[in-house]
C-alpha cells in the first residue's frame, strides 16, 4: 500500500464493518445523470477493473453528445497508441478548442469482436449501446453437458468440490463445462446472465463463478492475447497467462445469499441485485440464481463452440503472478447444478448481425 501525508478511507476495514449494501456504499455509486457535457467513453472487454463501469457509464449518460469506443486490446495498450491519441485530439479539438472539424460525424458506437484465433474485427459500427435488435437466444443446460435450445425433458445433476484451491492460470481442476457448437457464423455482444439451480449440502452459502469462453471445433479453449504480438516482440507461447495480457472471456459472480433482484435498479440486460440483506440456503435446498456477465465482444466460425464453465473459484485470470491464489471465497464442500424441466437452468446470450 502507498501512504500519504493525508487520511484515506480504509475500504477492507469498511467491507468488515458494513457487510451489507448501505448509504455507506450506495453513495459511492456515481450518479451519471448529474453529467451532461459531451462524453468520450472507452472500454475493453479484458480489465478485470472497469469494463462494467465503463459500459454502465455510458448507458447512464444522459447527453446525447456522448461517444463509445470499445477496443480490443489490453486498456493501457490502446490508450497510448497513436490511433488513440488522433482519435482523442480530435475530440478534445472540437470541444475544448471549438474547432469546426469532423468529430460530430464520428459513429457514436464503435465496437471491436474478439476472434481469439484471428485478428479482431476493429471499430464495427452500431447505432446505439445496448444493440438495437439484439437476439437474446436461451441455451438450456443439458443432461449430456451440451447448451441446447429447447427444454431437456429428463432431470439431471453436475456437481464440483467448490473449495478446491485455485491459481486462476487457465489449468484449474472442478470446473463444469457445457458447450454448443455453432452451425453458421455467429457474433455475440453485449450482455449474457445465467439462470441456474443450485444446491450445497455441506453449507448455507455458495459463491458461484460463471465463464462464456470460445473453444475452436477440436473443443480447445482458446485465449485472447491482448496486446499484438509483434509490440510485445514475443511468441504466442512466451506470453505470461496473467490477465493484462490475455483475456479468456466474460465472466459472473454471485454469492447464493445475495441472489435477491433489485428490479428497480436492474436493465432488461443487466440484472443487479439488491445486496441489502442475507438470505442464507437451508442445506441441500435447490436455489435459483440469476447472474450476469460482464459485456463482451466475440465472433464464432461454424464448427466453433462457446462454452459455459461453472465453478466454486475465480476463473478470470489472475492480474499479475504473485496474485495467483489469493483470490478467496467462503465456499465449503459440494455445489450440485440441477438441470433439466423441473430445474431449467440455462444461459442467454446476446446474438447480433454485422
Amino acid at each position: 500500500m502507498l501512504f500519504g501525508h493525508n487520511k484515506q478511507e480504509d475500504a477492507i476495514g469498511m467491507i468488515d464493518k458494513y457487510p451489507l449494501m448501505n448509504d455507506y456504499w450506495a453513495d459511492k455509486r456515481v450518479d451519471m445523470s448529474k453529467i451532461t457535457i459531451p462524453a468520450y467513453v472507452l472500454a475493453s472487454y479484458s480489465t478485470a477493473l472497469h469494463t462494467v463501469g465503463s459500459f454502465r457509464g455510458f448507458e447512464e449518460l444522459p447527453s446525447k453528445e456522448k461517444w463509445l469506443r470499445v477496443h480490443p486490446t489490453q486498456e493501457w495498450h490502446d490508450l497510448y497508441s497513436e490511433a488513440c491519441t488522433e482519435d482523442l485530439q480530435r475530440y478534445f479539438d472540437c470541444y475544448l478548442k471549438g474547432e469546426q472539424n469532423d468529430w460530430k460525424q464520428t459513429p457514436q458506437i464503435r465496437a471491436s469482436l474478439l476472434r481469439f484465433n484471428q485478428d479482431p474485427i476493429v471499430n464495427y459500427v452500431f447505432s446505439d449501446w445496448p444493440i438495437p435488435d439484439t437476439d437474446y437466444r436461451k441455451l438450456y443446460l443439458s443432461g449430456d453437458a451440451q447448451l441446447v435450445h429447447d427444454l431437456p425433458r429428463s432431470s439431471q445433476t453436475f456437481s464440483y468440490q467448490s473449495d478446491t484451491p485455485s491459481l486462476q492460470i487457465d489449468a484449474d481442476s472442478e470446473e463444469l463445462h457445457f458447450s454448443h457448437k455453432f452451425t453458421a457464423r455467429s457474433y455475440l455482444v453485449g450482455y449474457s446472465r445465467a439462470v441456474l439451480y443450485v444446491s450445497c449440502p455441506n453449507s448455507d452459502d455458495l459463491d458461484v463463478f460463471i465463464q462464456l469462453r470460445k473453444a475452436d471445433a477440436s473443443g480447445k479453449l482458446l485465449q485472447n492475447i491482448n496486446i499484438p504480438l509483434e509490440h510485445l516482440e514475443l511468441k504466442a507461447e512466451e506470453v505470461a497467462t496473467v490477465n493484462t495480457n490475455k483475456y479468456l472471456g466474460p465472466t459472473g459472480i454471485l454469492r447464493a445469499s445475495h441472489r435477491k433482484i433489485d428490479y428497480e435498479q436492474s436493465k432488461p440486460h443487466w440484472p443487479l441485485h439488491s445486496h441489502f440483506e442475507e438470505e442464507k440456503v437451508p442445506r441441500g435446498q435447490v436455489v435459483e440464481l440469476t447472474i450476469g456477465l460482464w459485456p463482451t465482444g466475440m465472433a464464432f466460425e461454424a464448427g466453433e463452440q462457446l462454452v459455459l464453465k461453472i465453478a466454486g473459484h475465480h476463473m478470470t485470470l489472475a492480474e499479475f503472478e504473485p496474485l495467483r491464489g489469493g483470490f478467496q471465497t467462503s465456499n465449503k464442500g459440494t455445489h450440485v447444478v440441477h438441470v433439466g424441466p423441473e430445474h431449467p437452468s440455462h444461459v442467454v446470450v446476446p446474438f447480433v448481425s454485422v
